[in-house]
């Protein structure tokens, strides 16, 4: 058995952990891999013709893993896997909240028969958000990992788990922060104030889509252990599917990055297809049951099968976290809404298949520039960023000059990328994977883009954004936005208006 992505003995900073692996001789469309802790439930995934992949819980500490890829009850082939699961809390973190009316029923949308204390309440909100943030926390550690930034990602807050039966085994949790607006339910559910309602022309000047997100700054406000100063993930506890508007109301999904003030709010209209636990991975992103049109809301027409509308909620609610995170919106094939395949990453198994889900198949979620900015975002940092000790109490700020021939762009903290924008999008990365290529002029530099890995100071003439742009030295509409080694971004607005 081959483990593909994780090396022995390595040290991470995640709940959760993504595994792909293959066993060579093994073929067969209803193959199972198992994975065995010694302190946590077994975990079960599906595997095709040797190829799996499987979301693994770690504790805080040594993981000793034991892999099983089994044919029927055959263990046709094992392998272990050492993880250890590191503490690194110098840096703050993505904060989980709920945020109800102030007269909620505290339920979220689901079909008879499944409805009830302990399934689409509160309780069950709770676990299934905490659950959702594991699984987003794992997803940008395995893609950092792949573009060559180490396995980064953000932290949680954490709590003290009140629910656990031994408390010698007792680890941690993700906090939920539970927040009850002074709005009605009946505001939060006003048509008016749903992000997809359509209003005609005479209406399209009471529509107001920010209502929900403004809302959730106001209730922070008045919170006690949030503040507009956090980063937070905010689910809208009170999203509902009104199939007489035929309209998902209650539910907004905006998301801000500014320096004191990076949130997102999301709607819980797919929460009922979400994992509680890591042992409901694999059957929620399996699950082919139809979604009741009476009872539940089909999302922009991608959510037919519950399986579906798990890929896609906690999906699209990644995208709005990555926004806050630096990310531009338009990164993450929002375009197409390509966090429907969310999924991929996750399991070897798609329904409606029997071809194992490879790397090839999976959403490729950011273009090469966010991942340059999380990796210097101090929410991405890992113990010992020499980046990170410099500038955490710090962010140097960005100076623009512009004179006749182009524009100086500098920061003390030295510069990571600048961007390109005019209709489409270019960049220009410094890092250590191309340094060399600088200096030795396979990638066009000029001397103060090789004075240093991440030069302090870029001049860039108009005649060379109009050659990478390809618009005969014509600067109309171009934007920049560069990023630096500090963690900060700046939008140096349109260049004929510096």
């Amino acid at each position: 058995m081959l483990i593909l992505n994780v090396s022995q003995n390595e040290v991470v900073y995640q709940h959760y952990i993504i595994v792909h692996g293959q066993v060579l001789e093994a073929k067969g469309k209803d193959d199972k891999i198992v994975v065995h802790h010694p302190k946590l439930p077994s975990l079960e995934y599906p595997a095709i013709d040797g190829y799996f992949k499987a979301v693994v819980e770690l504790a805080y500490g040594v993981n000793e893993l034991t892999f099983e890829y089994k044919q029927g009850a055959t263990v046709v082939s094992q392998s272990t896997l050492t993880i250890s699961r590191g503490k690194f809390t110098d840096k703050p973190p993505l904060k989980l909240a709920i945020l109800l009316a102030k007269d909620s029923p505290e339920t979220f949308d689901a079909p008879p028969g499944a409805q009830g204390p302990g399934i689409n309440d509160l309780d069950a909100a709770v676990k299934k958000m905490r659950c959702c943030a594991y699984l987003w926390q794992a997803y940008m550690a395995e893609m950092m990992y792949r573009n060559g930034c180490g396995r980064r990602t953000f932290r949680l807050e954490e709590e003290p788990d009140s629910d656990a039966q031994d408390e010698s085994t007792q680890q941690p949790r993700a906090k939920v922060h539970i927040i009850r607006s002074q709005t009605s339910l009946a505001e939060m559910r006003d048509k008016r104030n749903a992000q997809q309602w359509r209003p005609s022309k005479e209406e399209k000047g009471e529509h107001d889509p920010g209502f929900l997100k403004r809302n959730l700054m106001e209730s922070i406000d008045n919170f006690e252990g949030l503040s507009n100063q956090d980063n937070i993930a905010c689910l809208l506890m009170d999203s509902h599917w009104d199939p007489e508007q035929d309209l998902i109301v209650g539910h907004t999904a905006l998301a801000s990055y500014q320096k004191y003030n990076s949130n997102c709010v999301f709607g819980s209209h797919t929460t009922h297809a979400w994992p509680s636990n890591a042992s409901e991975i694999a059957k929620c992103f399996l699950d082919t049951t139809k979604t009741d049109p009476k009872y539940l809301g089909n999302d922009c027409g991608q959510c037919n099968e519950y399986w579906q509308s798990a890929a896609l909620g906690q999906g699209a609610f990644l995208h709005m976290i990555s926004v806050t995170m630096h990310a531009t919106s338009w990164a993450y094939e929002s375009r197409t809404r390509g966090y429907v395949n969310y999924n991929r990453l996750f399991i070897a198994k798609e329904p409606g298949s029997d071809i194992a889900v490879r790397m090839s198949d999976e959403l490729k979620p950011w273009r090469r520039l966010e991942y340059i900015r999380f990796a210097f975002n101090h929410l991405f940092a890992l113990p010992g960023d020499a980046h990170f000790i410099a500038y955490k109490n710090s962010q140097p700020g960005f100076s623009i000059e512009k004179n006749d021939k182009g524009i100086f762009i500098k920061n003390p903290s030295g510069i990571t990328a600048i961007e390109i924008c005019r209709g489409q999008f270019y960049y220009l990365e410094y890092s250590v994977a191309n340094y060399s290529k600088r200096m030795s002029g396979e990638i066009p530099a000029n001397e103060d883009e090789k004075a240093a890995v991440y030069p302090t100071s870029v001049f860039l003439s108009f005649e060379r954004i109009g050659d990478i742009l390809k618009s005969n030295g014509n600067m109309e509409s171009v934007r920049l936005i560069a990023s630096s080694c500090a963690g900060n971004i700046i939008p140096v607005a349109q260049v004929l208006n510096i």
